[in-house]
């Protein structure tokens, strides 16, 4: 069972396509592009238009659109540019077009919303005092 937010994201993101990909930076470390040797099965100007998010690392949290893939080596190139180049601590996950993270991180947040009342419990800890 997922505990994070970042975990239940991804579950919905393979859910509403199964094309969703997770990965750890390995190579062409800079500020609009990153390497991950295992994205090279894919053909060059596949993730093109993807969303991209990265979710631990120096660069945890931030999100970012995939403007180039290049099949060699898995590289892919990203806007807006960071601030400090990618590094080997950075992980991120593609995400197809169809949902922003922003977008995908709302649905969670709404369904948490509409079940709220029924699935949660309001416990107060009066232990401590």
């Amino acid at each position: 069972m997922p505990s994070y937010l970042y975990e239940i994201r991804q579950s919905l993101e393979l859910l509403l396509d199964p094309r969703a990909r997770k990965g750890k930076v390995d190579g062409t470390l800079a500020t609009t592009t990153f390497g991950d040797g295992p994205l090279a099965v894919f053909e060059n100007d596949y993730f093109n238009s993807w969303w991209g998010h990265f979710f631990k690392g120096t660069h945890k949290d931030i999100d970012f659109l995939v403007s180039d893939f290049a099949k060699t080596s898995g590289i892919v190139t990203f806007g807006p540019a960071l601030a400090v180049a990618t590094d080997t601590t950075d992980e991120y996950e593609l995400i197809p077009p169809d949902y922003s993270p922003v977008e995908l991180l709302g649905a969670i947040n709404e369904a948490i919303r509409m079940v709220s009342e029924e699935a949660l419990e309001n416990v107060v800890d009066e232990s401590v005092q």
